[in-house]
């Protein structure tokens, strides 16, 4: 994978010098947490401030996400077709909220309980 460093910059109108430590803090901090939410690597971040200006520094950002699997429950199969097989308004619909291009879906059963040994 492929990292670079990663500067995100905001101009401002005049800031008030005595927060600017704060608010550098604050961007810092936020940015980081937003990487880490989307699951894209980093190293650390340092903030940068200006009466007119805040920045933030992360050095060797990956330039991707990695992928990752994502399950939703959608309805039950029972109500997903009908009886020629084809999907209902409950599959389509849930289909279009997941981002669905044509039809493809799997039912998923959950493992039986294994006894405790």
């Amino acid at each position: 994978m492929s990292v670079r460093d990663l500067l995100f910059e905001l101009r401002t109108e005049e800031l008030p010098p005595r927060t600017l430590l704060m608010l550098s803090t604050a961007l810092a901090e936020g940015i980081l947490k937003g990487l880490d939410a989307a699951g894209v690597p980093h190293g650390k971040a340092h903030g940068f401030a200006t009466p007119r200006r805040l920045a933030v520094k992360v050095t060797a950002c990956a330039e991707f996400a990695q992928d990752r699997r994502v399950e939703r429950r959608g309805p039950p199969v029972a109500a997903s077709f009908d009886a020629q097989g084809a999907p209902t308004q409950a599959a389509a619909a849930f289909a279009r909220s997941c981002g669905a291009r044509g039809w493809h879906f799997a039912a998923r059963s959950p493992a039986p309980p294994r006894p405790a040994s």
